[in-house]
């Protein structure tokens, strides 16, 4: 993964000068309006949707902490018994018009 984020970055950096030297001027993303600045046809189906669920299933679902740096073993991440379909349904009952899963966040599993 690190070698992925890393080619990105760097292909992101090389993609930035050669914009910058072909239109000679620098691209920064305090130059363009803040996102929420612009109501775009994709906002408005977003918040055309007006509910919806965020899960968040890491190795902090088997710690009990708010914030796990990664210093436990790989082995303590152990799902077992899962129902994801069961997340869905009780979001579907609860009105929910989308779900969205973060399955790795800070604690790199």
């Amino acid at each position: 993964m690190d070698g992925n984020r890393r080619r990105f970055l760097k292909e992101g950096g090389l993609l930035a000068a050669v914009l910058a030297a072909s239109t000679g001027k620098v691209v920064c993303a305090a130059d363009e309006p803040a996102p929420s600045a612009v109501r775009t046809p994709d906002l408005a189906a977003f918040e055309a949707l007006r509910f919806g669920v965020s899960f968040h299933f890491s190795m902090n679902t088997f710690t009990g902490k708010d914030y796990e740096p990664g210093n436990v073993p790989a082995t303590t991440y152990k799902p077992s018994r899962l129902d994801v379909r069961q997340w869905i349904r009780v979001s579907q009952a609860a009105g929910a018009k989308y779900a969205v899963l973060t399955a790795k966040h800070m604690s790199g599993f």
